[in-house]
């Protein structure tokens, strides 16, 4: 298979794993119905996340356990927990508030959330990752996101739902999205950090997110007191059971096409899938969601998101690989002594290919996959 046909079908494939994730959350929402709330659909997906990663874990998906280097550093209590935390939190806000919102308005809030956040990380070089200023043309990106968020917004009042209501979910949906930006590099640290692959430390979130949601829901039934009163499982779709597994298959997209098509262009397909996706989720109220009319506007403001998240992540990315960025030149010398210390840095503790496929696990957006 020749290198262009592998990454049209990389693209393909990425596109897919981002509608993927939207589909995951309408899957939790309408499985939440039969089974009496979100909160009993929300272990399920966890569970069959588990299930679906304990079928791959043995295999390394052609990857190399990662390097910890000749001085690595410390791993902390809440390397481990942190994660299946904050996925609880996102599975929780997909669960209950993309059918309350619409998931083409919870994605673009959720999406708008992580990329202001990861603008702040990356300028802050939070845990592991490398450092990447504020730059005008961020900052600019980050504002077209905001716009298209807001536009979508604009025409989605639901009078029943009330207004109060609707900008608390949206507010809550933001910081949903703001927390997967902050659980990415926890995982994406704890994968270098412990030596291991991606996918591996996604079975460890998933299984500290089972813990975690078991728990909740163990203490809402003891509050209750219903128990599984309110379970009524032979109404329930067999579609609705698989969404865990649709959060893998992200897993495995990630590790798989990051070196094939290059981290910005993945995940800039996964935001694209994404975005699209929960449009037409809306609108033909599939998965057994709600019918919601895509309005120019809304569809102007989901491709505004889509814009500023592609800006966002792929001009930054081709900047840096010129030699004015502080790469090599023709020669095979680096342009200045400072750009040479920086290159020499990065040559003593890292393997491009192994990176580029751990960024793109820990930066893609609103991954329901990292749990």
């Amino acid at each position: 298979m020749s290198g262009a046909t592998s990454k049209l079908l990389g693209m393909v494939a990425a596109l897919g794993s981002g509608a993927g994730l939207a589909i995951q959350s309408a899957m939790n929402g309408a499985l939440a119905v039969p089974l009496g709330s979100g909160l009993m659909a929300s272990p399920v997906s966890f569970l069959v996340g588990v299930a679906t990663l304990l079928l791959v874990a043995p295999f390394k998906l052609g990857q190399k356990p990662r390097d910890k280097g000749p001085n690595p550093k410390p791993l902390y209590w809440w390397h481990w927990c942190t994660g299946g935390s904050i996925g609880v939190c996102y599975i929780c806000a997909g669960t209950f508030l993309g059918p309350k919102l619409g998931y083409g308005l919870f994605f673009c809030s959720v999406v708008a959330g992580q990329i202001i956040t990861s603008l702040v990380l990356d300028h802050i070089a939070f845990l592991d990752l490398r450092r990447q200023p504020v730059t005008v043309w961020r900052v600019g990106s980050t504002v077209v996101v905001l716009v298209g968020a807001v536009l979508a917004i604009v025409d989605k009042v639901d009078v029943a739902l009330g207004v109060g209501k609707l900008v608390g979910f949206v507010l809550l949906s933001f910081a949903s999205g703001c927390l997967m930006a902050i659980q990415a590099p926890i995982n994406s640290s704890l994968t270098i950090r412990f030596g291991t692959l991606p996918h591996r430390t996604a079975l460890i979130s998933f299984s500290v997110g089972t813990l975690y949601i078991l728990v909740i829901w163990g203490i809402s039934v003891g509050v209750k007191g219903r128990g599984l009163a309110d379970v009524h499982v032979s109404e329930s779709e067999p579609f609705m059971w698989f969404g865990g597994v649709l959060g893998v298959l992200y897993v495995v997209a990630s590790v798989s096409l990051a070196p094939i098509l290059g981290v910005g262009l993945f995940v800039v397909f996964v935001v694209f899938g994404q975005l699209f996706m929960s449009l037409f989720i809306d609108v033909f109220g599939l998965f057994a969601s709600n019918s919601i009319s895509a309005t120019p506007l809304r569809i102007v403001g989901v491709v505004l998101v889509f814009v500023g998240a592609a800006g966002f992540r792929m001009l930054p990315l081709r900047l840096s690989s010129c030699p004015c960025a502080g790469q090599v030149s023709k020669a095979g010398e680096p342009t200045t002594s400072a750009e040479q210390k920086m290159h020499e840095q990065r040559a003593e503790v890292e393997d491009p290919s192994e990176d580029e496929a751990d960024v793109a696990y820990a930066s893609a957006p609103a991954g329901l996959a990292r749990v």
